[in-house]
């Protein structure tokens, strides 16, 4: 590990941000950093000395060193205090810090999975090593996609709210999309066209 890119902060004085949203499977974690080691530095904002990324990461550190562990690979020991690699990012604002924090969660969980891949790597996973033991994933979940697979797809058609001022009407998607057909056929796709239409039949002049 290059040394010039981190400092070295003992566990018990990483201070967490004002707010973190996030939850963690702590349980999971510490699987992880038995099986693997310590991989990734926690961010900390330079200004405030907080986290921006790795709460999970400490409560989890947390939890081995008061479960009398052995420090995990990568995690330096100096007279028994264990010291996670942190790296400083200088954000601008408290506010920027904050949205950061969000985004650094939100933008994995968006990613999803493919689910024929995941499937396929957990298998490889489970003949390679025979564990899946820090992965966060199971039998059971590898049980849970193969049968989300099998299903069938079906997409269920919400209500469409067609709203005019205060005016709300609620209608089937099915009914909305055989009206827009209709409207089509009679003035095109142009929405200036269709809007014109409408203004005209509810008689009100459009501005």
């Amino acid at each position: 590990m290059d040394k010039k890119w981190y400092k070295y902060v003992d566990i018990y004085e990483v201070q967490e941000a004002d707010r973190n949203a996030k939850d963690h499977d702590i349980g999971t974690l510490t699987e992880s950093m038995i099986r693997f080691g310590y991989t990734q530095p926690v961010l900390i904002d330079k200004k405030t000395n907080k986290l921006l990324a790795g709460h999970g990461r400490i409560k989890a550190l947390k939890t081995l060193k008061e479960g009398n562990y052995d420090a995990p690979k990568n995690i330096f020991v100096d007279n028994e205090t264990w010291l996670v690699p942190c790296h400083e990012i200088d954000m601008e604002n408290d506010g920027e810090a904050e949205a950061y924090l969000i985004a650094d969660n939100r933008l994995t969980e968006l990613g999803g999975w493919n689910d024929d891949l995941l499937l396929e790597s957990l298998h490889n996973i489970l003949q390679e090593t025979g564990s899946l033991d820090g992965t966060g994933w199971d039998l059971d979940d590898m049980d849970d996609i193969l049968k989300t697979m099998e299903e069938p797809i079906t997409q269920e058609k919400e209500d469409v709210t067609i709203k005019v001022g205060k005016y709300k009407l609620k209608v089937s998607q099915d009914a909305y999309d055989q009206w827009a057909l209709m409207v089509q056929s009679q003035v095109g796709k142009e929405k200036d066209e269709i809007a014109l239409w409408i203004a005209q039949q509810l008689q009100i002049e459009m501005l």
